[in-house]
């Protein structure tokens, strides 16, 4: 069977990622462009449509970047079971 190539997205080792939802960082909010997350972009420079003069910018230490998922993922999902 082939492996498909799993995309690089830079977004997970970018310390502006906003660890407190999914879908957004400090330059967008409210959701990362697809060029950004397919890696058409490597967002080293600020472009159209986003807030503020962010970029791309490693994390000290990447070993991190996968408490930061598990730790969205976890408040992910604590909001979705809490009861209406």
């Amino acid at each position: 069977m082939k492996k498909e190539k799993v995309p690089d997205i830079i977004c997970l080792q970018c310390k502006h990622l906003d660890t407190e939802r999914i879908g957004g960082c400090k330059a967008f909010p409210g959701e990362i462009p697809d060029m950004i997350l397919s890696g058409q972009s490597d967002h080293h420079f600020p472009i159209r449509g986003q807030e503020g003069d962010y970029v791309y910018t490693p994390i000290e230490e990447p070993v991190k970047i996968w408490r930061r998922i598990d730790r969205s993922s976890r408040q992910i999902r604590k909001k979705s079971i809490q009861p209406v």
